[in-house]
């Protein structure tokens, strides 16, 4: 295409464009939280220890850092809780045996919607105990733990709800 076709305001629109992707895709590279060190462990794989239920949020490298920072804890806690859930319901299946295992899809619903709330109710105990950012990405990794003597405090007060 021709440039007799595109006016000076449009070929200066374009031109301010280009120059804004390119201090963008250089801009993204600047990341606004930092944490020294190499890549630790558990940005790649979380592993439950004795010591706990433990999660991973991942934010992407956009944003403030206090807008990062807060879209991986929030997404570490949710990965914890759904790991919690499955964890108590686990707990709870091995005890309660046939009630669960031989239930209807209706029993086991159930019995997971109730897992989900007293789970829910227990995430203030949910701890951020590590954040890392990837310097080449700039992407936020937050760690959440919580406690294994709070997961088997869910476990309980799950048991006794279903009852």
């Amino acid at each position: 295409m021709s440039d007799q076709f595109l006016t000076p305001p449009l070929r200066h629109l374009m031109l301010f464009f280009a120059a804004a992707l390119l201090i963008g895709g250089c801009a993204g590279k600047n990341c606004t939280f930092e944490t020294s060190g190499p890549r630790p462990v558990w940005a790649d794989n979380v592993v439950n220890r004795p010591d706990g239920v433990y999660g991973v949020g991942i934010a992407k490298g956009n944003g403030s850092a206090a807008e990062q920072r807060m879209v991986a804890d929030m997404l570490a806690k949710r990965e914890l809780s759904a790991q919690v859930a499955v964890e108590v319901f686990s707990l709870l299946e091995s005890e309660t045996g046939s009630t669960v295992k031989g239930g209807s899809e209706e029993i086991k619903s159930e019995f997971k919607m109730k897992i989900r709330e007293v789970t829910d109710m227990h995430l203030s105990f949910v701890r951020i105990i590590e954040r890392w950012q990837d310097g080449e990405s700039c992407q936020v990794y937050s760690l959440a733990k919580l406690p294994m003597e709070r997961v088997a405090q869910l476990s309980g007060e799950a048991k006794e709800s279903m009852q």
